[in-house]
């Protein structure tokens, strides 16, 4: 009987040194590959921070019933905040006109500016210059444009300078339609000329 309880106690130690052997080993191979893993978790988080610019931003923005779109370009976002605010640098706006299917699209105007602010909720866009508009031969230039996302109307401020090889208007503000179909010159408070791209101008 004792023989058999020395053997018994013979294997557990055994089995109990065998286990202390197994945890040592299995604790020195895998500790090392932990730590790379935190390394790893700890280089992905850093890299996953995002710059404070970012470039080339694309958007496209519409009028009420769809029929013009401007296909904006930025070189740089240059910030967006807890305000829903959007702000770009160095912006390009091809402003089209959208036919049917089979007919396509149609330009309309290309239009430049140098900061661009985009209020998300509102919708409202804000861009100022200089900035300048080229429909056709005629040239249209100002200091700041006010536009809301599928509105119809476009207000120009800061001073405008509407020129082409026939005539040059100048003014204080300016309103149109988002084609630049239907446009008014304000200068001291009162309209100074108002014209329309098919019937020409008409001047004071």
């Amino acid at each position: 009987m004792g023989l058999v309880n020395l053997k018994n106690k013979t294997i557990l130690i055994l089995i109990g040194v065998i286990i202390i052997i197994a945890g040592v080993f299995f604790s020195l191979r895998y500790k090392p590959e932990m730590y790379d893993n935190s390394d790893l978790i700890n280089s992905a988080e850093e890299n996953d921070v995002p710059e404070e610019q970012f470039k080339d931003a694309k958007l496209v923005f519409y009028n009420s019933d769809a029929s013009i779109s401007w296909h904006l370009e930025s070189d740089k976002i240059s910030g967006y905040n807890q305000e829903k605010l959007l702000n770009l640098f160095s912006v390009r706006i091809t402003a089209f006109q959208n036919e049917n299917e089979t007919e396509g699209s149609t330009i309309l105007y290309y239009l430049t500016g140098d900061d661009l602010e985009y209020n998300i909720d509102s919708g409202i866009i804000k861009l100022t210059g200089p900035i300048d508009i080229i429909k056709d031969e005629i040239v249209f230039t100002t200091g700041c444009l006010q536009w809301q996302d599928r509105k119809d109307k476009l207000s120009g401020s800061g001073g405008i300078i509407i020129q082409s090889p026939d005539f040059l208007i100048k003014g204080e503000k300016m309103e149109a339609d988002l084609g630049l179909n239907h446009i008014r010159i304000i200068a001291q408070g009162r309209e100074r000329a108002f014209f329309t791209w098919k019937r020409g101008s008409d001047l004071d």
